[in-house]
């Protein structure tokens, strides 16, 4: 299992993740059954400032949802997705997927992707999923961008 996963990290850096976030264990004998991946992504090298409002409308009319984080506007998506099956997830196992988008402010050129992948307890559209679905969001609530003029 946990080569497994360690391949999966690996091949998922290939397509720009930077950061992984896994529950560790049970927590006061509640399982979380969710991850979040942070990649950074260069949709188009051409764009720069001026770009970014229209890119996020075009999130928006796709179904995302706009969401104001400090001084960041971004556009949240939710959707119900089917697993693939591997040794670590079960074929057909369904989830609840938020993703987080946004340019990354004084490089527009570069996107920030935020994507929680919650099983649950199996059912999402429980409260419990629900719960983990909020925890998520409040989490995406405390995203601030600091030291990009320190370069």
């Amino acid at each position: 299992m946990r080569r497994e996963l360690t391949d999966q990290l690996r091949a998922s850096r290939e397509y720009g993740a930077v950061d992984f976030y896994f529950p560790a264990h049970d927590l006061d004998g509640v399982t979380l059954n969710a991850s979040f991946v942070v990649s950074a992504v260069t949709p188009d090298a051409r764009m720069g400032a001026e770009d970014t409002p229209a890119v996020l409308a075009d999130l928006v009319r796709e179904g995302a949802v706009p969401v104001a984080i400090g001084d960041t506007e971004w556009a949240r998506r939710e959707s119900i997705v089917e697993s693939e099956g591997s040794q670590l997830v079960e074929s057909g196992l369904r989830a609840r997927k938020v993703a987080y988008t946004t340019a990354i402010p004084g490089d527009e050129r570069r996107w920030a992707m935020v994507v929680a992948t919650v099983i649950g307890d199996g059912n999402p559209d429980s409260d419990h999923t629900h719960l983990v679905v909020e925890l998520f969001d409040a989490v995406m609530t405390t995203w601030r961008w600091h030291g990009l003029d320190d370069s």
